[in-house]
């Protein structure tokens, strides 16, 4: 479970395979000659995590495909992730709606419901190359684990940087009664195809 509540890019975007052109701002179409098809761009890659406060605990490492999909008909913005771990093989979904330069979304999973929160920082319409988050977490279960707890209040902050196909994303998880660093994870992914993409589902998935 520890795991599985960090692995996202918390519905940020990607260089697209086809854009349009002009400002940043994100605007509904006014008609259907300006709708721009869906944009699907595929990652693959690896996330590493590290805990300040368990320096015994050593670094973790888990594999990650993810299929991302932004429909500007729609503002909206979908995350289908792939994750191999000592857990074994998960899948998640997460959704995120896009307004102007910000964007937001909501995950639920064992850990608590995780509100999404962020800002594009850089990079044209639909081609954002930098963007950050803040995904905060509540409705956090009774915790069981004394090294390892989440609690209502705990939030990810996240910086994601796009260049050259390869999307670095740094995440830091803080304790809201410390405004300790709990946790960090760095997820290096690569811009791929969808034969790749699919190929390394099939192998997460033996």
């Amino acid at each position: 479970m520890l795991l599985s509540i960090v692995l996202f890019l918390a519905c940020g975007a990607e260089k697209p395979t086809n854009s349009a052109s002009g400002s940043t701002a994100t605007q509904q179409p006014e008609n259907n000659a300006e709708i721009i098809d869906p944009i699907t761009t595929f990652f693959i890659g690896t996330a590493n995590y590290t805990f300040p406060d368990h320096e015994n605990w050593g670094t973790s490492t888990e594999d990650i495909a993810i299929r991302k999909t932004i429909d500007p008909a729609t503002l909206s913005l979908t995350e289908e992730i792939h994750l191999l771990g000592f857990e074994g093989y998960r899948m998640t979904t997460i959704h995120c709606q896009i307004s102007d330069t910000q964007f937001s979304g909501e995950w639920e999973d064992e850990s608590g419901i995780l509100q999404i929160e962020g800002e594009f920082l850089a990079g044209a319409e639909w081609a954002w190359t930098k963007w950050t988050s803040t995904s905060t977490y509540s409705n956090t279960p009774p915790c069981d684990n004394d090294d390892f707890c989440i609690e209502d209040g705990d939030y990810f902050i996240s910086m994601d940087n796009l260049q050259d196909n390869i999307l670095v994303v740094d995440k830091n998880l803080y304790k809201l009664t410390t405004g300790n660093i709990y946790m960090k994870a760095t997820e290096t992914l690569m811009v791929t195809d969808e034969a790749s993409f699919q190929s390394k589902v099939a192998e997460m998935q033996e």
